[in-house]
């Protein structure tokens, strides 16, 4: 990225390499021999890479040397890549593994053997060019050492957030002041301060709880588009996806959730201060019951004056012994005597000086000394030069967060500079970030452990977490984990990627030449096509559009974008509207990641993107228009992420059964389906089965019982389905770890294949399934079991017996399920025995604990 990161680069093009060596695709004194010569010429500069990045600031002729090295690294990227293809394309033909060696394959093998020697002979160059900059060779970056921290849970609780109760109580009072119909309380403070943290904590106040109904959350950050807005906070009031385009009837919508009810809205990191807009917005806003209220956060004056308050709240700076306190907080692991650290203690004083009262900074500090005892370390970060080498206004705190980046692991930088293609402040989520990781090669191996790339890009998410670059992390269950970056964070990220990543707002502006990522930002792309400044970009890896950034795109614009940047790995079309796919697009042999997913024009896939052997991960769901999948959809054996919406009664025969790679299928909006092929029993690798909005489906393939790897299970919205199905295959022990069971009106009795899942489930959640009566007698052993949720299942009137003994359960959450939170209401009490060992228990939105009973 724009600091390079060239030592993770090579090691991963060495790893890549290697495995091409293990495979044994070629014979001796052939191409084999080449790509050893290759390896030792890629070894040989990666000895000096860390030295070399280290001092480049100081150094032109040393940044220009990394430059080309840079360049000569992707380029060899580029080569493995084909050669990987070429061996997965005749893969897919049957073909023995040393297929070079077949005469089909001959002008490949020495096409591939000449363009191996000339990049040995390139990286021979630039290494003979190093000795002149007297670099010390370090073969190992010491600072990759795992950060290990317990992971945070994503609701936000007082007792986590240091220095404002006081500010909590204030705007608490504040909300309970009904003289208007809808008010405005705008929380205005400088970046870092936590706007955004106090009115979460607002948001999750249990007087707020029964005050408000609903209450909406809604990240707004610098894009005010009316449409996406009112999409937004329809999603959050229904808490399900709003995919209404039309304008009309997005009003008539909004106006149906919020008629009559005293709402509780927060408009989360507003830059906008249009009038008009905002008078538009209200104006929908007005049909709540009187003392409905809209929460917005900002750092803009000028956003202040349009909301129309006289009485905004200035959230000023912590004070420093609350610094202080933040800061050892998340040092220190919880529990540990921080008294036996005085001279630690000492330390962190003058540090916490440094935050000038910004929570934010505190915090990436704080992290950045987990679990660190030695005073050295201390030290560093208190007399760092960062601190005079940036000369900072009193709201600057971007040297305490590059800071924190700068002593990420090496494996870390180049996965969080790549966050610098989202939009600023934009909700996204977990497992599509994890997906691009992937696609860009920049998620390692960890050498002993046999780890799906996944798993490993969890731990990297985790990792990123606990710096404090990723915040306000919030779980839908296990599948559905959004984050959102600070703004702050965001600046620093494209601070670090500013030659690599590209964020292009307007047609007009010079391109440079490093660019190999582009993110388009609100551009009108109708009626146009690649303009020239992009073209000269021929490495490009990334296309990337927004989703709410974009809302016309010309067919025109993405064919000359396929057939001209033919190093693409990842391509994301979300929520654009062209209506052709260019059958170009199979000549991508380098693309990883596709994303199609609410493009309602495009009615057919062209049979040439069964050719992308590379591909991980094909999002094409919401594509309601989409008639059907091409029939060789089998051949695309690297496949390990499908998302499916079409309009098919069944999938093609010998097709998703081929999809031997696949670790999850999502398969969502297909009105027409009324059954799943029983060869999804070869799927022996997948790990998530998601169903939902199949209205047509009556059961599952009978041998869903059988996926021994299956960890994740949710159907929603399914009316027909019928999941008491006798001829299910049943297995003794599936390792389902999280279910969940939504708007299922068949639902009445549990099935006996699910008997299964009893010692592995930790995440079970039931909702509006309103024929469902009882609980099977099998949970009562479900002794992993974290967090249950029943909503909306009225007739269910009791939890089974032994349920006292799942001592694992820290979440119970009931809501509108009047007959069973009768038996746990402090006034009844009957069952407390049952649910008083839980630490959270939520009964209509109010937390009950034991002083209630």
């Amino acid at each position: 990225m724009g600091e390079l990161l060239l030592f993770n680069v090579v090691e991963l093009i060495l790893s890549k390499l290697g495995e091409l060596l293990v495979e044994e695709l070629f014979l001796a004194n052939g191409p084999d021999a080449e790509l050893r010569k290759l390896e030792t010429a890629l070894s040989s500069i990666k000895l000096v890479l860390l030295d070399a990045e280290e001092n480049q600031s100081t150094n032109d002729e040393l940044r220009k040397w990394l430059a080309n090295v840079k360049d000569a690294f992707a380029d060899a990227d580029d080569l493995l890549d084909e050669v990987e293809f070429e061996a997965l394309k005749n893969q897919v033909r049957g073909k023995l593994r040393n297929y070079l060696t077949s005469s089909s394959s001959i002008s490949f093998r020495l096409s591939v053997v000449s363009r191996i020697k000339e990049m040995t002979e390139r990286l021979h160059l630039i290494d003979g060019g190093k000795n002149k900059f007297r670099l010390s060779e370090r073969s190992s970056d010491p600072r990759n050492v795992r950060i290990q921290r317990e992971t945070s849970h994503s609701f936000v609780h007082s007792v986590h957030v240091i220095g404002r109760s006081r500010d909590e109580e204030a705007i608490v009072e504040r909300l309970n002041d009904a003289r208007e119909h809808v008010s405005v309380i705008p929380i205005v403070g400088i970046g870092g301060l936590g706007k955004t943290t106090l009115a979460r904590l607002v948001y999750n106040n249990e007087r707020v709880a029964r005050d408000f109904e609903p209450k909406m959350w809604v990240g707004v950050s610098q894009d005010f588009d009316m449409n996406v807005l009112m999409k937004k906070i329809i999603a959050s009031a229904t808490t399900s996806p709003c995919d209404e385009q039309d304008s009309d009837q997005l009003q008539h919508k909004l106006r149906g959730c919020l008629a009559d009810k005293k709402f509780l809205l927060v408009l989360d990191d507003m830059w906008d201060s249009d009038l008009v807009k905002w008078r538009e917005l209200k104006s929908l806003l007005m049909g709540g019951r009187r003392g409905s209220k809209v929460i917005v956060t900002t750092r803009s004056n000028a956003v202040v004056s349009i909301v129309g308050s006289d009485h905004p709240y200035e959230l000023g700076g912590l004070a420093w012994r609350d610094c202080f306190s933040l800061i050892l907080e998340w040092a220190f692991p919880k529990g540990e005597d921080q008294s036996r650290h005085q001279n630690l203690l000492h330390i962190g004083e003058q540090i916490a000086e440094r935050c000038k009262g910004v929570p934010l900074a505190a915090r990436s500090l704080g992290s950045l000394l987990y679990k660190k005892t030695d005073e050295r370390d201390w030290q560093r970060v208190r007399d760092s030069e960062i601190w005079r080498l940036q000369r900072q206004r009193p709201e600057d705190i971007l040297p305490a967060l590059k800071l924190s980046y700068d002593y990420l692991p090496s494996y870390l930088k180049p996965c969080f500079a790549y966050c610098s293609i989202f939009q600023m402040g934009q909700y996204i989520y977990k497992d599509k970030l994890i997906q691009l990781w992937m696609a860009q090669g920049l998620i390692q191996s960890i050498p002993g452990q046999n780890l799906e790339p996944e798993d490993i890009g969890d731990q990297y998410f985790d990792e990123l977490c606990s710096t404090s670059l990723f915040q306000e992390v919030e779980e839908n269950g296990p599948l559905y984990v959004t984050f959102r970056m600070h703004d702050l964070v965001h600046d620093l990220a494209q601070s670090i990627a500013q030659t690599e990543c590209l964020k292009k707002k307007s047609h007009t502006g010079d391109v440079l030449n490093m660019v190999r990522h582009v993110s388009l930002l609100g551009c009108d792309l109708s009626g146009q096509g690649v303009e020239k400044s992009l073209l000269k970009l021929q490495k490009l890896r990334t296309i990337f559009f927004p989703r709410d950034g974009i809302r016309s795109m010309h067919d025109r614009f993405v064919d000359e974008c396929i057939e001209t940047f033919l190093y693409l790995r990842v391509i994301d079309l979300e929520d654009s509207c062209f209506e052709v796919l260019p059958k170009s697009i199979g000549y991508l042999k380098h693309l990883r990641f596709l994303d199609l997913s609410w493009n309602c024009s495009i009615k057919e896939l062209p049979a040439s993107i069964c050719k992308l052997l590379n591909l991980q991960t094909l999002r094409i769901s919401y594509c309601k228009a989409l008639k059907r999948l091409p029939k060789n959809i089998g051949n695309l054996i690297g496949l390990r992420h499908l998302y499916v919406t079409t309009q098919q009664e069944s999938f093609p025969e010998k097709a998703i059964g081929c999809l031997t790679s696949l670790q999850s299928l999502w398969i969502t909006g297909c009105a027409n389906l009324v059954c799943l092929p029983e060869e999804i029993q070869c799927l022996r690798a997948l790990r998530t089965l998601a169903i939902s909005r199949c209205p047509r489906l009556a059961s599952l393939p009978k041998c869903v019982g059988s996926l021994a790897k299956l960890e994740n299970l949710m159907i929603n919205d399914c009316e027909k389905l019928n999941l008491d199905e006798g001829r299910i295959t049943v297995i003794a022990n599936l390792g389902i770890r999280t279910m969940v069971f939504t708007e299922l009106p068949n639902f009445v009795n549990w099935p006996r294949w699910l008997r299964g899942t009893a010692r592995s489930v930790n995440y079970l959640r039931i909702a509006f399934c309103p024929s469902l009566r009882k609980f099977p007698e099998w949970l009562q052993n479900s002794e992993s079991l974290q967090k249950l949720e029943i909503l909306g299942c009225p007739e269910v009137s009791a939890l089974p017996k032994g349920f006292q003994h799942l001592r694992a359960l820290k979440v119970l959450r009931v809501k509108e399920c009047s007959r069973l939170a009768h038996t746990l209401h402090p006034e009844t009490a009957r069952d407390w025995h049952m649910v008083a060992h839980i630490p959270e228990l939520y009964i209509n939105n109010a937390r009950i604990t034991s002083s209630h009973y």
